[in-house]
């Protein structure tokens, strides 16, 4: 039985640039295969003149060369948060890209964001697929989410996520919670429990100022930036933990999720981040 790793090819010292402001212009991931390393993927950034990522494509090695796959867009706001992005997919055929999906960010008056709508590619016409609204307390500390999914025209209340914090912005635990449309009312699915070292730093959920992950659209592989250790929890749509480690470090195999719609939770050192992933 051939044994086969993936790993991103990727000095330590890229990731710590990154860390210090500097912007990857590429990243090629290689797998194990037959005692050598061979090509996978091909990611290529581009970036505007103050250095905020515009646009990356994916690219996947076939047959000895690199056939393009898929490209994804950023519009930017004035004052460099990302407006939308919209992702596209190559069509070899017809020799053009075609869209995909698309995500608008809103943002409340802190920058910080308030509802992410994914929107989805039919018909020539963009239509609603799902979306979420998040919350915050006067601390600008994230405390919860709702999730609701696009359904016969009309937006569908899915799952809620809330926070309850201890005074010093730290999670002390969250619930998740799913939507009983017959009896009106929200029904307890989860609940995580935190517990912190004394010495330990203050850890406070919220959106990163950079991207933690290359992309929120995956297939079988999410990609990190950060190559140190990490724990992580993904929640399905109903609010359930779907799967959940520790020591995950550049890339997570996700090839035994079912499409859709997923909320990942990271701890990295005295963060905890969440953000919504697309599994394709």
């Amino acid at each position: 039985m051939i044994m086969k790793k993936v790993i991103i090819i990727l000095l330590n010292i890229l990731f710590a640039n990154f860390a210090f402001g500097q912007q990857l212009e590429w990243l090629k991931i290689q797998r194990w295969v037959n005692e050598a390393w061979e090509n996978s993927i091909l990611m290529t950034y581009s970036y505007n003149t103050d250095n905020v990522l515009t646009s990356y494509i994916s690219q996947t090695w076939v047959s000895g060369a690199w056939k393009i796959m898929s490209k994804t867009t950023n519009t930017l706001n004035s004052d460099g948060t990302v407006d939308y992005s919209i992702s596209q997919t190559w069509d070899e055929a017809a020799n053009t890209w075609v869209n995909k999906s698309k995500e608008i960010n809103s943002y409340n008056s802190y920058g910080f964001i308030d509802t992410s709508l994914s929107q989805t590619w039919v018909n020539d016409a963009w239509e609603n697929s799902n979306l979420m609204t998040y919350s915050y307390n006067t601390d600008n500390v994230r405390t919860g989410y709702i999730y609701q999914k696009w359904v016969s025209g009309a937006w569908e209340v899915i799952v809620k996520m809330t926070n309850t914090l201890n005074s010093d912005g730290t999670v002390d635990y969250y619930i998740s919670q799913s939507w009983d449309k017959t009896a009106n009312k929200w029904v307890n699915s989860s609940k995580g429990i935190n517990s912190y070292l004394a010495s330990s730093k203050v850890v406070k959920e919220g959106i990163s100022s950079e991207p933690f992950i290359f992309s929120n659209l995956c297939e079988d592989f999410l990609y990190f930036y950060n190559s140190e250790n990490k724990s992580i929890i993904i929640y399905g749509a109903d609010g359930k933990i779907k799967f959940q480690a520790n020591n995950v470090t550049s890339v997570l195999n996700l090839a035994f999720l079912q499409k859709g719609v997923y909320l990942i939770r990271v701890k990295l050192n005295n963060s905890v981040l969440s953000e919504k992933i697309i599994k394709r």
